[in-house]
């Protein structure tokens, strides 16, 4: 892995000697396994870029269907309990001066993060060293259903689909599906939550044109019976689902998998099962939601990211000493577009005293707090027992491709990319200073969870 980001330094240097101010560069990367534990080599590799005068404009995951070594793959995840490959990044990064020295809260919390001495990943600036947070907290503890089958014995990948409803968030669903697959039978899962912090983050959102869905998939509803159906066919779905139901309750069959149409059904099994009031009892798995920004949304503040961070380290280091051995650190983030900070530095400035009445594309940055996570929960469970096992993309439904698309919609859609791109094109030819002001902002709708194993 070293020797990779040594090589990986010098195409990041390479690369900017090349581009002009303000160009970008793409780079495409998948992350790699180790011994069964997961090695994040795209987030290292990012970070590379980074230390070597960049900054991330964008971040999409490219999902992974099926390739060769499927066969292998689907026998090697079950037979080592380990999720196969489905997704691999594609990181958008921006030119900027080398010498730029990034906000604070992009600065890594840790001085030790064991790193060999010249390695491409050394910071660029002072680390923070206080880990403290003033976030207020609490802890649900209940025990985990029984499941019929083994639960690693399922096939699934690292990307996983949910349908989001109106009384079903995806923090939620991905809590139901992330318990069903790591959990163990009558042991006892915390959820950590944190309310009232998640509400004034929340509150900070704007919203804006530069950052705007242009096919929103609309919000799935429990499914009412289709007019077209007769009333037999009507009766006999209800009376299938009704059974499925019941089977479900009973443990007599168990419906996981990476795209389950029935992510609801476990959810109210498993809030259902009464809390637990033993404080000193052990946890099998300890659970922390991602912050559920919406995804066209536009953080008017950066001050909460530090302490958001400062929280997650102090719940990684005290998970890690309660955790029972083969337990499970579950923890999701998901990235954030952040507005009120100006030039290649991305310093916040004054809205008032620098005219910024809105958010425009030169003011907003993309904020990779899933990179700055992962490498703050790294460098605070080195010394423990505590291992990155998984790294699972969790994304709504209605976001993939849909290979069932008009002939003619499609060609309309290339039609109004390609005059985009012209246009980003003549804006950029004319003025360097108006780099990026006329490219929209894509909405952010991944949340990474990141699973660590006590071995």
């Amino acid at each position: 892995m070293d020797d990779f980001q040594t090589e990986m330094a010098k195409v990041a240097s390479e690369s900017w000697r090349l581009l002009k101010l303000g160009k970008r560069v793409t780079l495409g990367i998948g992350d790699n396994r180790k011994d069964s534990l997961y090695q994040a080599v795209a987030f290292r590799t990012l970070r590379t870029y980074l230390n070597n005068g960049f900054v991330l404009d964008e971040m999409i995951i490219r999902r992974q269907r099926f390739n060769t070594m499927a066969p292998l793959g689907v026998y090697l995840c079950t037979h080592y309990d380990f999720l196969m490959f489905a997704h691999e990044y594609v990181f958008i990064l921006k030119k900027v001066s080398a010498a730029t020295c990034g906000p604070e809260w992009a600065n890594r919390l840790l001085d030790s993060v064991n790193l060999p001495p010249g390695s491409a990943e050394a910071p660029l600036i002072a680390a923070v060293p206080a880990i403290v947070s003033n976030v207020a907290y609490h802890r649900t503890a209940r025990p985990i259903p029984s499941s019929p089958i083994e639960r690693h014995s399922i096939v699934m990948g690292t990307l996983w689909t949910v349908r989001v409803t109106n009384d079903c968030s995806l923090s939620r669903l991905a809590m139901s599906k992330l318990v069903q697959r790591f959990g163990k039978d009558d042991a006892i899962w915390e959820e950590v939550s944190f309310l009232e912090f998640r509400n004034k983050v929340l509150a900070l959102a704007t919203y804006h044109d530069i950052c705007a869905e242009r096919d929103t998939p609309e919000t799935c509803e429990p499914s009412s019976d289709a007019e077209s159906d007769c009333e037999f066919e009507q009766e006999r779905q209800k009376r299938i689902e009704a059974n499925h139901a019941e089977l479900s309750s009973m443990g007599l069959i168990f419906d996981l998998s990476a795209e389950n149409q029935e992510d609801t059904r476990h959810l109210s099994t498993l809030l259902s099962m009464p809390p637990i009031l033993d404080f000193f009892a052990s946890p099998h798995l300890v659970f922390i939601p991602h912050i559920n920004v919406p995804p066209t949304a536009i953080l008017s503040e950066t001050d909460w990211i530090l302490n958001y961070r400062r929280f997650l380290v102090e719940q990684a280091t005290d998970a890690a000493n309660r955790i029972k051995p083969q337990g499970y650190f579950i923890v999701g983030v998901k990235d954030v577009r952040c507005w009120g900070l100006r030039g290649d530095d991305l310093q916040a400035v004054d809205g008032a005293a620098g005219n910024l009445s809105e958010p425009t594309r030169n003011t907003t940055t993309y904020v990779p707090l899933t990179l700055l996570v992962q490498e703050d929960l790294t460098a605070a469970l080195t010394d423990t027992a505590m291992r990155l096992k998984e790294v699972i993309v969790i994304v709504p439904q209605g976001y993939s491709r849909n290979k069932d698309i008009d002939p003619e919609e499609f060609a309309n859609r290339q039609k109004e990319d390609e005059e985009d791109w012209q246009e980003e094109r003549e804006a950029e030819a004319g003025d360097v200073a108006s780099v990026g002001s006329s490219r929209r902002a894509l909405p952010i709708v991944q949340a990474l969870y990141y699973v660590y194993l006590k071995v």
